[in-house]
Formats: structure tokens, C-alpha cells, sequence
């Protein structure tokens, strides 16, 4: 008999690397999300352009200029159904660069026929 353990197991080998960092991300995020009152604490890197994170929902790179590059509560850049859209998000800078996870694969075109 399969157990919920060995279905997530399954799904987890299933998934590549990029898949994975994502689901391990949004869960760091939700964990936060339930920890904060509702709205997620999430941690971003000073850029020339303002305060950076890379989104696990969006799968793009959000970027919140702002003049004295402090963290605190923003509106999401996120899409509409992410769930980081309707609350939005408190970023909160750290020295340095965040670790990078592994890019998302790249789509091949479609090969004429």
C-alpha cells in the first residue's frame, strides 16, 4: 500500500532541481506568511536598481526602488493569483547577495514542421 509519504517522495523525485528550489521557497515563504500575521517576511539584496528578491510564485526577479533602500511592507509586483498579490510583503535587506538557486529551464521553440 503507498502512503502519503511515498507519494510526496514520488513527486519529489519527479521534480527537477529548479521545481524543488521553488517548492522550498514558497514553503519558507508560507511558514513566514503564518508565523507574521498574515504577511510574509522575506529577505531581498540591496541592487543599483533597489531592493531584489527572485519570486518562487512569478518566477521573475522583483525589483522596489526606493531612495533610502530600507526594508519594510510593499506592494507585491507579483502577479494576480500569486499569493503574495492581495497582502503584499515586509522585505527586509541583507548584507550581501542571496544565494542564487538553480535558473529556470529554458523553453525551446518549436521546430517548424
Amino acid at each position: 500500500m503507498t502512503t502519503k509519504l511515498d507519494q510526496l517522495h514520488a513527486m519529489l523525485d519527479s521534480m527537477d532541481e529548479y521545481e524543488r528550489y521553488r517548492l522550498l521557497c514558497m514553503a519558507e515563504i508560507e511558514e513566514s506568511r503564518r508565523e507574521n500575521g498574515g504577511v510574509p517576511i522575506i529577505e531581498c539584496e540591496r541592487t543599483e536598481s533597489g531592493l531584489a528578491f527572485d519570486c518562487p510564485y512569478c518566477e521573475v526577479r522583483h525589483v522596489h526602488s526606493l531612495p533610502d533602500d530600507a526594508g519594510g511592507h510593499r506592494l507585491a509586483h507579483c502577479k494576480p493569483g500569486s499569493p503574495l498579490h492581495d497582502g503584499g510583503y515586509v522585505l527586509v535587506p541583507i548584507e550581501g547577495t542571496l544565494p542564487r538557486g538553480p535558473q529556470k529551464p529554458r523553453r525551446r521553440g518549436r521546430k517548424a514542421q
